[in-house]
C-alpha cells in the first residue's frame, strides 16, 4: 500500500519534468528528421534531455543525493532501453503514419517504462 501511494505522489512531478523532457525531445526531433535518417534523429533527440531529465529527477522528484554515478549508470540504462523501445515503434509501425505522429504514439509506452523503472530500480534506496 505504501508504494502505490509514493507512485501515485512521486506521478505529477515525474510527469512535469518529463514534458519539460519531450519538448526537447520533440523539437530537437522536429529539426533533425529533416536533415537525417529518423533513427538518428530519435537518437540524438532522446539523448538530448537525458542529463536533464537525469538532473531534475534526481534533485526534484527522488530527492536523492548519494551514489549519484551509480544511479546515472542505471539511468543511461533506463534510458538506453527506453530508446530501443522508441526506434523499435518506429521501425515496426513505419509507413502507417508520419515518423513525429508514431514518435508521440510511442512515448506513453517509454515514459511508462522508465517511470516504473526509475523508481523500483534507479532512485531506490541504495
Amino acid at each position: 500500500m505504501l508504494v502505490k501511494k509514493k507512485l501515485i505522489q512521486l506521478m505529477p512531478k515525474y510527469l512535469f519534468f518529463g514534458i519539460l523532457a519531450v519538448c526537447i525531445e520533440l523539437t530537437t526531433f522536429f529539426l533533425l528528421i529533416k536533415y537525417f535518417n529518423y533513427i538518428l534523429a530519435n537518437s540524438i533527440s532522446y539523448g538530448s534531455c537525458i542529463m536533464v531529465s537525469f538532473t531534475l529527477n534526481k534533485i526534484f522528484n527522488f530527492k536523492t543525493k548519494d551514489k549519484s554515478i551509480i544511479r546515472f549508470g542505471r539511468f543511461l540504462l533506463v534510458n538506453i532501453s527506453g530508446l530501443i523501445i522508441s526506434n523499435l515503434f518506429l521501425l515496426i509501425f513505419n509507413g502507417l503514419m508520419p515518423y513525429f505522429e508514431l514518435k508521440i504514439l510511442s512515448m506513453p509506452f517509454v515514459i511508462t517504462f522508465q517511470f516504473l523503472m526509475n523508481y523500483f530500480w534507479t532512485f531506490r534506496k541504495i
